[in-house]
């Protein structure tokens, strides 16, 4: 039996991206597929260390992306919410570091992950 690897998109190259990117690199169960920053420049340094892994300027090209399963969001607590609803949205799954910016984003976001998984 094949396994298939959880195909992984981070926005944002932060520092906690710095952390996570080579976690899902040498997992088993997941792959970095693509990294996206708000410039190309940006991603395309990131990557550089991730052979494989595609270079995506802006969020919406990442979430937009048909080979990518789950978005991990590594962007500053303001954009949070805004980038993970998008990528609900678009059906994928999605991990957030914390903070979120309050409880009712939180909440938010809860109910548009419900409302997606119920479809």
């Amino acid at each position: 039996m094949t396994i298939t690897k959880a195909k992984i998109g981070i926005v944002g190259t932060g520092f906690i991206a710095t952390i996570l990117a080579p976690q899902i690199q040498s997992s088993k169960k997941a792959r970095l597929d693509a990294v996206s920053s708000r410039t190309l420049a940006k991603a395309e340094s990131f990557v550089a260390n991730y052979p494989g892994a595609i270079a995506v300027e802006g969020a919406d090209q990442l979430i937009a992306r048909d080979d990518v399963d789950a978005v991990y969001i590594a962007t500053p607590t303001s954009a949070k919410e805004d980038v993970a609803s998008r990528a609900l949205t678009a059906g994928k799954h999605v991990l957030i570091e914390k903070p979120l910016h309050s409880a009712a984003s939180f909440k938010r976001l809860s109910a548009l992950a419900r409302q997606k998984a119920s479809c």
